[in-house]
């Protein structure tokens, strides 16, 4: 960016133009870098936050040298583009890692087995494995489990024992 804002900056001065400059963003819709948006006067965002709907688009400003306007609805059409004023829902950024599905599997096989009584931690985990789940997955389960307080482990012995904590009362 330091070797183009030099020239870009003289072009813009000397006829008196704007330039928008297009680039790719992160996953999470961000502008990669945090340069450009200390180089940049305007930042402007154009996405299609519904799979379903690729023609329907969201334009919105970020950063801008005055006050920014609300987003705007975009229709692509064939003759050409329709604006309003009720834009498509922002998407919610992505949180990484592994999908929830998956580990809500794992922590209702946990939930279903400890139901019956106190496990080893080692047969549920061999189980979990035999049923074409990954060994992680299940560990994450007992960890996500724990933390909300659902699972308690006995680890005075060995091999450790698993509980099924009782749900608190609301």
């Amino acid at each position: 960016m330091a070797k183009l804002k030099g020239p870009l900056v003289n072009l813009v001065q000397t006829y008196q133009c704007n330039i928008v400059l297009n680039l790719h963003v992160s996953k999470e819709g961000q502008a990669l870098g945090r340069r450009i948006k200390g180089v940049t006067r305007t930042l402007m965002h154009l996405e299609a936050p519904d799979p379903d709907q690729p023609e329907r688009l969201r334009l919105w400003v970020e950063k801008t040298y005055g006050k920014s306007p609300p987003p705007l609805g975009v229709t692509i059409r064939g003759t050409g583009n329709t604006y309003d004023s009720n834009p498509p829902a922002k998407r919610d950024p992505s949180k990484g890692g592994r999908p929830p599905v998956k580990l809500d599997k794992a922590i209702a096989f946990l939930e279903t087995e400890l139901a019956k009584g106190d496990r080893k931690g080692c047969e549920l985990i061999d189980e979990c494995v035999h049923t074409g789940e990954f060994k992680s997955r299940i560990f994450d389960a007992k960890k996500r489990m724990q933390a909300v307080g659902r699972l308690v482990v006995d680890d005075s012995v060995k091999p450790q024992i698993w509980h099924l904590a009782a749900p608190s009362a609301p």
